[in-house]
């Protein structure tokens, strides 16, 4: 994340090692001291920074720390809007993509799904569909629905998610929206 110096971007990849080896407390402690490396070393306002509070905050949600998550997560998204203030910048994508989810996971599901939205926004028109960050929003989208009981409506979306897909690392984030509830009818399954 810092430009020029490795510290904070080890830091963040120990993060992610610890993250998909499930030591969630420890995925949280490396991403804070990379955001905190970053902040020593570049200030508060450059893009690599924020982005780093927003991957930050995913950690804090992984610690179960929600609330915090989301506080961190939408003010790291101000100051990424700020610093850029296109609505569809793909730089965004971070800040809005942390954003969704901590507010899913704050069991803010209006917020979660204007966050996923937006999300969606910032890969363009028409994004690949192996776009792997096409996989957040969806699944994200997919929690929002399963808030508000719009259960018919939110299976769709997590199901087709996994199934275009695959990507065993985004699994725990699509299936917690069904909330231990049985998979969804056939019917309701992407095929493709």
């Amino acid at each position: 994340p810092a430009q020029g110096c490795p510290l904070p971007l080890s830091r963040q990849s120990l993060g992610r090692c610890n993250r998909f080896l499930g030591r969630d407390h420890e995925d949280d402690t490396a991403h804070r001291e990379a955001h905190e490396l970053s902040l020593r070393l570049n200030g508060a306002s450059p893009p690599d920074t924020i982005s780093q509070r927003s991957i930050w905050a995913q950690s804090l949600s992984g610690a179960g720390r929600f609330e915090e998550a989301y506080d961190q997560s939408r003010q790291a998204l101000a100051d990424m809007r700020r610093a850029m203030p296109t609505p569809g910048s793909p730089l965004l994508w971070t800040g809005l993509s942390s954003a969704a989810n901590t507010a899913c996971l704050a069991q803010r599901f209006a917020e979660c799904e204007a966050f996923a939205r937006q999300a969606s926004h910032t890969l363009g028109p028409h994004p690949p569909a192996y776009d792997l960050r096409l996989t957040d929003p969806r699944a994200d989208f997919g929690l929002s629905l399963a808030g508000p009981a719009r259960p018919v409506m939110a299976f769709a979306s997590p199901a087709n998610t996994l199934r275009s897909t695959g990507w065993p690392t985004r699994r725990p984030l699509v299936t917690a929206a069904w909330g231990g509830a049985p998979p969804p009818p056939a019917q309701w399954v992407c095929r493709a």
